[in-house]
């Protein structure tokens, strides 16, 4: 009995525990601290993504991906409507309670426990979703991952409201770990295929949930208000809204590919897509997650804002810049040793995402800086604004037949954002578009002077006649140095800050 008595007592105190408010005056050093464990998590678990893909390229084929694809096109669009923005809410309310938190974790499990059911229905009753009939029970499988992930939902957003993002980043990474492993054994050893990738997403997402529970000290009570709930989705529909449209903007050109081309084809472009996505939008995600309660924070600092955004979009461009023009230019390369020959046809597509990947570097930080200022109804005007110019350069190059095309088309968007969303944000917060264009000025100029270095070795004769793998591996070693030399000579001062801020990261002995 005294045991049960503890053990209840224990599950009381987690039930009662509300997170005390973070002090505006201690932002600065959690967003500095937290970008730097959000991008550690980010590279970790882009590297463990990485190697997944190189193995899984050699177990399956290009059509098992495309099935996945076009199975997450739906469940994902479905999964918008899981949350309703209350994560958003929690880390954006002012003064939490014992009773929001557990209205908030309750509303979640009833709305995604009614999403998975829908997914599940629509799997049996849709018989020309795709060619593929496996789709229907990837389609179920996914839709289990609503519920999981819903019942860590609070945690989740507890530990970004605390900027606890060293613990969110060990998450990721044992999540990824144990996606990897369950794909090994899912596929290589029990030989399951597609339900095999999707398996070890579901292992993922169980091993991230548990964690969750174990780095806060919540748990939900029984305590449940319609009229708190309704308060937090008010909040929540503007995120909705904005979820909603561009996922349409995001996703359209993956499901006209799966239903107009072939699964093969849809296979192709996303793993042509994958890492320049997974870091010009993995990266600046990872960091959003830092700067939207860090807006939110000092949203009535409008110099403090301004400053943080620009940094931000700074160092955002002196990360991901060299590594997009580096793939764009050693694609060749670079897709033959890690994919191998089956894969060559995805070389141009995966030149043309760098390209929309660095345009995106200048607009992903605008969303969560909408957020944070309370306009989050802008990023919805515009991105619906966009969804029908953005659908229709999307068909033009999905009907051309070419997968590079199709990427071409998707630049259309973060340039349309550019010029709309962002100009009209920037001038509320008093800045203006041509302070951002300045913020990536270093990052792009010495990427140009790294792009001429590197084509300039390409053409030797001597490095025609190495094998893949040693002319990768010079062409990048010679990226590396040929941009750190422009960075160090051209823009002195920003090489320094580049320096110090990663004694900071690293500090000495």
């Amino acid at each position: 009995m005294k045991v049960l008595r503890e053990f209840l007592a224990a599950v009381r105190r987690r039930q009662d525990y509300v997170p005390a408010e973070v002090p505006t005056s201690a932002v600065a050093g959690h967003v500095l601290s937290s970008s730097i464990w959000s991008g550690f998590g980010f590279a970790t678990t882009m590297l463990i993504q990485l190697v997944r893909s190189m193995i899984f390229a050699r177990l399956l084929p290009p059509a098992a991906f495309g099935i996945l694809c076009l199975a997450n096109v739906f469940t994902q669009f479905i999964l918008l409507f899981a949350n309703f923005g209350i994560g958003a809410s929690i880390v954006y309310w002012k003064q939490l309670d014992r009773r929001d938190l557990a209205t908030c974790w309750w509303g979640n499990i009833l709305i995604d426990i009614a999403i998975a059911l829908l997914c599940v229905v629509f799997a049996f009753t849709s018989s020309r979703w795709t060619d593929h009939p496996e789709t229907r029970w990837v389609i179920c499988l996914l839709a289990t991952q609503f519920v999981l992930v819903s019942f860590g939902s609070v945690n989740n957003a507890l530990m970004r409201r605390q900027f606890m993002f060293r613990r969110l980043a060990i998450v990721s990474v044992c999540s990824a770990l144990a996606t990897l492993l369950g794909g090994l054994l899912f596929i290589g050893l029990l030989g399951w295929e597609v339900y095999g990738l999707v398996g070890s997403m579901v292992l993922g997402t169980i091993v991230s949930v548990t964690l969750f529970f174990f780095q806060v000290p919540w748990l939900p009570s029984l305590t449940f208000s319609w009229r708190v709930l309704r308060e937090h989705i008010n909040y929540g529909r503007w995120f909705l809204g904005v979820s909603l449209v561009t996922y349409g903007n995001q996703n359209i050109d993956r499901a006209l590919i799966g239903t107009t081309l072939t699964s093969t084809d849809l296979g192709y472009y996303e793993y042509a897509s994958n890492l320049p996505m997974q870091v010009a939008i993995g990266l600046s995600t990872a960091l959003s997650k830092v700067l939207f309660p860090a807006f939110a924070s000092i949203r009535d600092d409008l110099a403090k804002l301004r400053q943080m955004l620009l940094r931000v979009i700074k160092y955002n461009a002196f990360i991901i810049y060299p590594f997009l023009t580096g793939l764009a230019l050693t694609a060749p390369d670079f897709v033959q040793v890690a994919y191998g020959e089956t894969w060559l046809p995805i070389v141009w597509p995966t030149r043309v995402f760098c390209v929309y990947g660095m345009v995106r570097v200048l607009t992903n930080p605008i969303y969560s800086l909408c957020y944070g200022v309370g306009k989050p109804a802008l990023p919805f005007k515009w991105s619906l604004i966009a969804l029908p110019l953005n659908a229709a350069f999307i068909w033009y190059g999905v009907g051309s037949g070419n997968l590079a095309m199709v990427a071409a088309a998707k630049i259309f968007l973060p340039f349309f954002m550019l010029v709309t969303l962002v100009t009209e944000i920037t001038r509320h917060v008093r800045m203006s578009t041509a302070q951002m264009l300045r913020a990536v000025l270093p990052a792009f100029t010495c990427c140009v002077v790294m792009a001429a270095v590197v084509f300039s070795f390409q053409q030797v004769p001597f490095m025609a006649g190495l094998a893949a793998l040693p002319r990768l591996l010079i062409l990048v070693l010679v990226g590396m140095v040929s941009y750190t030399a422009a960075l160090r000579v051209v823009f002195q001062s920003d090489f320094k800050e580049a320096v110090r801020l990663t004694r900071r990261i690293i500090p000495s002995k």
